[in-house]
């Protein structure tokens, strides 16, 4: 077994989001199932305007909305992701 001192393994297996480390500039988060992101109960969106955003999806399959307009939403858009691929937000 490598020793601690050398790395630090982190998991996270309960549902929604956990960031596992924060950095200066970056941050590295697991988010699981969880019905609170069921389509359904969408009732508000939060815009990320100026994220450089890495994702990959391992399992299962995600709805992605990504919107076009910024500030003022001009065109809302929606894809299914499919597992063990990535995405770079812009």
């Amino acid at each position: 077994m490598i020793p601690q001192t050398l790395l630090e393994i982190r998991a996270h297996d309960g549902p929604d989001y956990k960031p596992l480390t924060d950095q200066k500039s970056w941050r590295v988060a697991l988010m699981n199932y969880s019905h609170d992101m069921l389509p359904e109960k969408i009732n508000r969106m939060q815009p990320h305007l100026e994220v450089d955003d890495f994702q990959v999806l391992l399992k299962g399959h995600y709805l992605l909305l990504p919107v076009e307009g910024g500030d003022r939403v001009t065109n809302l858009l929606a894809m299914i992701w499919s597992p063990i691929s990535f995405i770079t937000f812009r």
